[in-house]
């Protein structure tokens, strides 16, 4: 059943943001929180992943799939993959960004890129106001996949913002 449910997220996400890269094994798309609107040379979409859960699943893939060894720790394997071949790597203006919570405080980071605030899809009114603000400042706009559907009311005709369709 989870991976029809993922198949079918991944399907309704590129049927609207066709440019939107996902991330596959060991990245399971059970960690997947929403869409992110940044600024990379031009407004663009990208998948939002919550870091703790990408964390935990590639823990759980390098317990089931690593080393035999005794001494192999598949939580400090699952790290450092992810340091090199996750946050390390640029593929694209729609690299996906992995948010991080700590203590109630939320950091994101994509491509060695710190994010220290974003703000909401509900504090705009549309989205020419949120590429503004994400052109304008060094944040980027969070849309949880609850809140999607914001996307398509927040559209308009002139919109900026590249592959925003309807959903």
């Amino acid at each position: 059943m989870e991976s029809y449910i993922n198949n079918q997220l991944r399907t309704n996400l590129w049927e609207h943001f066709p440019d939107l890269i996902f991330f596959d094994s060991p990245v399971s798309d059970e960690a997947i929180v929403g869409l992110g609107l940044i600024n990379d040379e031009e407004p663009c979409w990208a998948v939002v992943y919550d870091q703790n859960t990408v964390l935990r699943v590639m823990s759980e893939y390098f317990s089931d799939n690593g080393s035999n060894d005794e001494e192999s720790d598949p939580e400090l394997e699952a790290l450092e993959w992810f340091d090199f071949n996750v946050i390390g790597g640029y593929v694209g203006a729609s690299t996906p960004i992995f948010m991080l919570s700590e203590e109630d405080e939320y950091i994101a980071s994509r491509f060695s890129h710190l994010y220290d605030k974003y703000f909401n899809i509900n504090h705009v009114n549309s989205l020419e106001e949120a590429f503004e603000k994400v052109k304008n400042e060094d944040q980027f706009m969070f849309v949880p996949l609850q809140d999607i559907n914001r996307i398509s009311e927040l559209s308009s005709t002139n919109s900026p913002v590249k592959d925003a369709k309807p959903l």
